[in-house]
């Protein structure tokens, strides 16, 4: 039976992508009826050697599951009325959408054949017992009008009640539209959701869909109310720890900070310098550093690793509105400073040459002049520093 199925949907797949404008794979209508009959016959037997002892849950569980990847493939583009509205192509439209509610309605039965043997997080999931498609309700009720009489189902396998993921994305969607379009944080939700909203396989999978959409929901919520980086920052984390890959999540990451520091460069050593930080506390396991989203340690290491390289290419920019302010003498500061130099407790690049050094922290450090009147420009510091060394200061 499922060597039967895996043909009939690889056909599926290859007239749906090409979105039914070429039916020629399509060899004439399969009695869905009689296709219908066999696999619950199929589906019944597999219980029967289950109550009977003569199969291992684990071989059924693999079959369901194999069943469930059926499905799966042909939920990977939601399913459209083909604008072609031609005889020949609504005929293979209508053939290929039935069998794939069939294919849903047998999942559907299995859930219930196999309580007792099958564990919770193995059941499929609710997601994926519920038909992907977009089209109107009319269309719909035309297309499966002269099949009820046949399959009975039909009524209610397509009118599922809304539930509470559905309600998420929604509320997203209204929350996103209440940001400005051109901002990194949009194109990561969007580019996320394409594939956060693949079909769930199994219950637990749906579970970990949902709790990520709350958390994701809840950080938005937050940038909305505050706009803070270090709600921007939960965010991604909250991404991140979803079961895709992180390679796109990082790249918009990087746009974020860009976006939201645009008056300077994006720091990536003091950033760098959080997430190392961040590795330590989860290794200690007792933190709540990030509260109840808490990534693996592959997420840590892939955005460490990513940030050394950036942090390696781009020189480290201050922010004008934390430096350090030297409020004592400038002679007093050059002394100090010097005296660190000379004794190499201070260097750079494994270095304590004065002239680089003295440039380096005039990035971090300001220096009052002694009429309080600004700041000593590095060039006087520098001579300073020139004439502390031959003792003329």
């Amino acid at each position: 039976m499922l060597s039967d199925l895996h043909l009939i949907a690889q056909g599926i797949c290859l007239r749906k992508n090409n979105k039914w404008s070429d039916c020629r794979s399509f060899n004439g209508i399969i009695n869905l009826q009689e296709l219908y009959h066999n696999a619950q016959e199929t589906l019944l037997d597999w219980l029967n050697q289950l109550e009977l002892e003569r199969e291992s849950w684990s071989t059924v569980a693999l079959r369901l599951k194999n069943l469930c990847g059926i499905k799966s493939r042909l939920d990977q583009n939601i399913w459209r009325v083909p604008k072609e509205n031609d005889q020949t192509t609504m005929v293979c439209f209508t053939h290929d959408l039935l069998f794939y509610l069939i294919l849903t309605q047998l999942l559907d039965n299995a859930r219930h054949y196999f309580v007792g043997y099958c564990r919770c997080h193995e059941h499929p999931s609710n997601s994926l017992l519920r038909p992907y498609l977009r089209m109107s309700n009319k269309q719909l009720q035309t297309i499966i009008a002269p099949y009820r009489a046949d399959f009975h189902w039909l009524d209610d396998l397509l009118n599922p009640l809304p539930d509470e993921m559905e309600q998420l994305l929604q509320s997203l969607d209204e929350l996103k539209s209440s940001m400005p379009e051109d901002s990194p944080l949009v194109a990561l939700i969007n580019r996320w959701l394409c594939a956060e909203l693949q079909r769930p396989a199994t219950r637990l999978e749906e579970q970990q869909s949902l709790r990520i959409i709350k958390q994701v929901k809840h950080c938005l919520e937050l940038i909305h109310l505050h706009d803070q980086w270090l709600d921007h920052r939960q965010l991604v984390i909250s991404i991140m720890h979803s079961r895709h890959d992180l390679s796109f999540t990082f790249e918009n990451y990087q746009g974020i900070l860009k976006y939201h520091n645009a008056q300077q460069s994006m720091n990536c050593q003091e950033e760098l310098a959080h997430w190392k930080q961040a590795l330590k506390e989860r290794k200690r396991r007792r933190s709540k550093f990030y509260g109840p989203t808490f990534p693996n340690r592959s997420v840590f290491n892939h955005v460490i690793t990513q940030l050394s390289y950036l942090a390696q290419e781009q020189p480290l920019v201050p922010d004008p509105s934390r430096l350090l302010e030297w409020t004592g003498h400038p002679h007093q500061y050059v002394h100090a400073m010097g005296n660190l130099i000379s004794d190499g407790l201070f260097q750079l690049n494994s270095c304590n040459d004065r002239a680089p050094i003295v440039q380096y922290l005039s990035q971090f450090i300001k220096v009052r002049r002694v009429d309080n009147k600004g700041f000593t420009t590095l060039s006087t510091l520098q001579t300073y520093f020139k004439k502390a060394r031959t003792g003329d200061l």
